[in-house]
């Protein structure tokens, strides 16, 4: 995600970049919560997120390393994270269209 991608008045992400054609796998807009919001408003412009200096390109290879760190088997993975989002966004009273807003699901008409 490049910084480019952030929509800092509204506190929107951006997923799909801007001129990118969006193909089946769907990337939604999506809030931005208000902490990362502040982590990231004074970043200089480009690649938000880097490993040992450089900008990450396979979200695979950090999981697994993030993994390894963490003592967790290899069954957690990615997906893991946005599931553990929606079931704690649940547990915490958001209703379930703003849950699948959030989590890019039922984007139906809303693709660009």
């Amino acid at each position: 995600m490049s910084k480019e991608q952030i929509d800092f008045e509204n506190g929107l992400v951006y997923l799909n970049r801007k001129g990118r054609r969006q193909t089946g796998k769907y990337r939604p807009t999506i809030k931005l919560p208000p902490t990362i919001v502040a982590r990231f408003r004074d970043r200089p412009d480009g690649v938000l997120v880097h490993w040992r200096g450089q900008a990450t390109e396979k979200n695979e290879r950090l999981m697994r390393i993030a993994r390894k760190r963490a003592g967790l088997g290899e069954d957690v993975n990615l997906y893991s994270i946005n599931h553990f989002c929606a079931r704690w966004m649940r547990q915490n009273g958001v209703d379930p269209w703003s849950c699948a807003a959030q989590l890019g699901h039922g984007a139906g008409g809303r693709r660009q």
